[in-house]
């Protein structure tokens, strides 16, 4: 028929114009499939709808994250389904329902077009006269309307941000909640726009990392080598942070070849510095002094800074191997790095924004050079407050605009305040002041008068004890948190909590509660962003409640923030095999260390020569420094189908430096499995290394011969037979 002829041709860009360039006619396209389809009659239908279904399937493209568009969109096929119910009977159209809501669960659309698929799917299940299940289509609509949005919607990160603070406190919950977290994160950037969240899954896996370092390591082995060739953003985000974590705690040598498996993306001139004296310091009876590999190290990491091409050499002169570099890895026999220099980048802007042009008008400097004249009381407070609030960003600096002078004049007076009206007066004179308060403003006067009254508590600990809490607990709440981004709060300034509770617990609280509420009653743009991760963060580090358990109240406030955004998250994040499922004992440092081997070698997996070549320097230096744990990682290693070249290359490897000794159970069952492999010179390394070993390879079981191969046997046979 037509419809299946037409299927049988879509394509989102083929042709002259192609479909996604057909916007204008689209409403013309869908009247015509229309007028089509209620031609159709009986059997036809579930044909013709099912040929449409593979035309829009084809036809519909979705540019940056936003909702599909082109000819026939899956909503307006639903429309046709559901003017095709008299035509076909309700039961047919049932089937294409269940068909096309398979469909449209396996395309992880945006949760706008969810929501309308769901309300057509509605209108269909009305045609079918089936109220039931077209009310229970409108509560998923409902649902899928209220979820979670787009344009830098960044609540996912009241979640995660906190989670470093709640380690400290309970260490097992924190993981507990960041394993929650997971199929949250996955969700919010498959089914959003991701403008703002799109690398919350790296930044979940860095979270991991710091966490739960030995999880962290195993799950991005998994992850490189069940999809070898493919790299991966989260694994490569969490090899450097893992880098960072374990700067100072992990083996050397395990450290080193984990640094070298991240190539040119590990660098970093200080770590890199540290790890080269670590290496320097191992006992001189450590196997890799005794056997050598020091240069080898020292070579492969320095060589990382050369590892681009010329042409982005200019680009990357921050980069470049520096004179302590070259220093400790010559220390260690290395030679210290190619001596190049980067060549100047030429300037290709016109003009210079870094910098002020020319001299200060005169009278901003002048202005600039001489204080204002404040009044007495709380008027001269909040004169001051405003005079600095008013300062340009171009305005030259001076002493008018002193934050030493500001906070002197506000917290003088605030004292004068409370000697002639009382500490009532003063605390509203504080609340003024971050009412003044605005992104520019002076926000960092609370903070420094708090600093002052705290230091005064002694004099009267009953007066200034409660203002130092007050204006404290102001300056948390009113300066912006993660670098300006969070006009609530945040866990950057985390001591002024701390110090606003020790002045006076119950003021600190109080004045918590009231900020946090006026932030909810009276939203604007941004304002309630940083609230949850502030109480979180806060209570992590210093519980409001001492007679509590020490993360109770933390642990609280995130479990109520969690209820709130996976409601607004439904769906399925398939995670498969890759959830991350925390345990309760902490791991060992050699535990840790054996996860880190099994990542470094994983890298192998990766698409680059440089990275393969990387991930066998690796096992050579490990199987010959590190026996016992190479032996572990790559038992591992050798159990994923990576294909027959790198599991050659591994296996060799492994021949060429088996360590002495038995081998490891794990890699004695894995070998004996390779020996069967129907991939040849995978089966004869394996051999060759259990033979080396002391043992007995078995036998690869016997194989029906080729069809090919047995034709042509069986007809020389008869050739000579014949002869």
């Amino acid at each position: 028929m037509a419809l299946e002829e037409l299927s049988r041709h879509a394509a989102a860009f083929t042709g002259r114009p192609n479909a996604s360039e057909l916007m204008d006619i689209h409403h013309l396209v869908r009247q015509v499939l229309h007028e089509a389809v209620a031609l159709l009659r009986g059997n036809d239908v579930a044909l013709g709808i099912t040929s449409l279904q593979t035309v829009s399937q084809r036809t519909t493209t979705s540019l940056m994250g936003m909702a599909g568009s082109g000819p026939l969109i899956t909503t307006e096929l639903l429309s046709l389904l559901a003017h095709s119910v008299g035509q076909a009977g309700a039961a047919v159209i049932d089937e294409l329902m269940r068909t096309l809501r398979t469909a449209q669960a396996a395309s992880r659309s945006m949760y706008a077009e969810d929501a309308d698929f769901e309300l057509e799917m509605a209108r269909v299940s009305l045609a079918c006269g089936d109220p039931d299940e077209a009310r229970r289509c409108w509560e998923r609509a409902a649902r899928y309307m209220g979820a979670y949005g787009g344009h830098k919607d960044i609540t996912i990160e009241e979640l995660l941000e906190p989670l470093p603070q709640l380690i400290l406190a309970d260490p097992v919950q924190a993981r507990v909640r960041l394993a929650r977290t997971q199929p949250l994160v996955y969700l919010v950037a498959e089914c959003t726009d991701g403008r703002g969240t799109a690398g919350t899954p790296q930044e979940w896996w860095r979270l991991l990392a710091h966490l739960d370092p030995r999880a962290a390591a195993q799950l991005a082995a998994r992850a490189l080598l069940t999809e070898p060739g493919l790299p991966d953003a989260r694994v490569d985000a969490a090899h450097q942070q893992l880098l960072a974590m374990q700067a100072d705690s992990a083996d050397p040598v395990v450290l080193a070849v984990l640094r070298i498996a991240a190539g040119s993306r590990g660098r970093n001139l200080d770590a890199d510095i540290a790890l080269l004296g670590r290496l320097a310091d191992l006992p001189g009876d450590d196997a890799a002094h005794a056997l050598r590999l020091m240069p080898v190290l020292a070579n492969a990491i320095t060589s990382t800074y050369d590892d681009q091409t010329l042409v982005h050499a200019s680009h990357l002169a921050g980069d470049t191997p520096s004179p302590a570099l070259r220093a400790a890895a010559q220390r260690l026999g290395g030679e210290g790095g190619p001596p190049w220099t980067p060549r100047p980048v030429p300037s290709t802007s016109s003009r210079e924004w870094s910098g002020r042009q020319g001299r200060y008008p005169t009278g901003a400097f002048l202005r600039s050079q001489q204080r204002p004249v404040l009044p007495e009381g709380a008027a001269g407070v909040l004169a001051a407050v405003r005079n600095c609030a008013s300062k340009a960003y171009d305005d030259p600096p001076g002493p008018r605009w002193s934050a030493d002078a500001l906070a002197n004049a506000v917290g003088w007076r605030l004292v004068e305040i409370t000697e002639r009206q009382g500490p009532e007066v003063a605390a509203h004179v504080l609340h003024r002041i971050a009412q003044e308060m605005n992104a520019s403003g002076p926000v960092d006067v609370l903070a420094d008068v708090a600093a002052g009254l705290y230091l005064r508590q002694g004099i009267a600990p009953d007066v200034f004890g409660p203002l130092a809490a007050t204006a404290g607990m102001l300056a948390y709440t009113t300066i912006r948190g993660g670098g300006g981004w969070r006009s609530f709060a945040g866990n950057d300034r985390l001591e002024l909590w701390q110090q606003a509770h020790t002045a006076d617990a119950a003021v600190a609280g109080k004045d918590l509660a009231n900020q946090m509420a006026n932030a909810v009653a009276n939203p604007s743009y941004g304002r309630t962003a940083g609230v949850s991760q502030a109480l979180v963060s806060a209570f992590a580090i210093q519980p409001p409640d001492a007679s509590r358990p020490p993360a109770a109240d933390a642990l609280a406030c995130w479990d109520a923030a969690y209820d709130v955004i996976a409601h607004r998250l439904p769906g399925d994040a398939r995670l498969g095999d890759g959830v991350y499922q925390p345990v309760p004992e902490p791991a060992t440092q050699h535990d840790i260390d054996t996860a880190l081997c099994r990542l470094a070698l994983s890298a192998i997996a990766l698409p680059e020569r440089g990275d393969k070549r990387r991930a066998l320097l690796a096992a050579t230096v490990l199987l010959a420094a590190r026996p016992r744990q190479a032996q572990a990682a790559l038992a591992h290693v050798l159990s994923f189908g990576l294909g027959a070249g790198p599991l050659t290359w591994l296996l060799t490897v492994l021949h060429s430096h088996l360590p002495d000794g038995p081998l490891d159970a794990a890699l004695h069952e894995q070998l004996a499995a390779l020996c069967t492999s129907d991939m040849l010179s995978v089966r004869v390394e394996a051999s060759a290394v259990l033979t080396s070993a002391g043992h007995q390879p078995p036998s690869p079981p016997a194989s029906a011969a080729h069809p090919a191969l047995a034709h042509t046997i069986a007809a020389q046979l008869r050739t000579q037979e014949g002869a």
